[in-house]
């Protein structure tokens, strides 16, 4: 099994890894195709090199596996994910005043960074996200009794 490379710069003693998993596991199904933890990490740090510098991110992706993506993309960039009850226009609206200038993930604005997963032969392999165990890693809403997002 090849041994995950981290990166001392993203996290500290009590720093955990992104993923866990061996190098060339198949993690998840992307485009028909079986995605190993070496696509994921691909998929990940092209992601989080495309996220404009933002708060929070808004996560909207209805896809799984982008929706995943995602995630481990704030992640490895150390801001939360906000993750709405329903994708209603006023409900959304709510959420980004509550955390304004948070960036939007959806469907399509990820497109580019996730090409389906083809052989990456030749190609180093990324560097293992560390995520400080002080990170804030979601923010979910509730529809609230209120009827307002909590």
């Amino acid at each position: 099994m090849h041994r995950l490379r981290s990166t001392e710069a993203t996290g500290g003693p009590e720093a955990l890894p992104l993923l866990t998993r061996g190098w060339g596991e198949r993690i998840a199904w992307f485009g028909g195709r079986a995605v190993t933890t070496q696509h994921y990490l691909h998929h990940v740090r092209d992601a989080m090199h495309a996220l404009p510098e933002a708060p929070a991110v808004l996560n909207l992706c209805e896809d799984r596996y982008r929706f995943l993506v995602g995630l481990g993309a704030a992640l490895a960039r150390g801001i939360p994910t906000l993750l709405p009850p329903n994708p209603l226009e006023a409900t959304l609206a709510e959420v980004q005043r509550a955390w304004p200038d948070s960036a939007v993930l959806s469907d399509a604005s990820l497109t580019g960074a996730l090409l389906p997963p083809e052989p990456l032969r030749g190609m180093p392999p990324p560097a293992m996200p560390l995520i400080r165990g002080d990170t804030l890693a979601a923010v979910l809403f509730t529809s609230g009794s209120t009827g307002s997002s909590q």
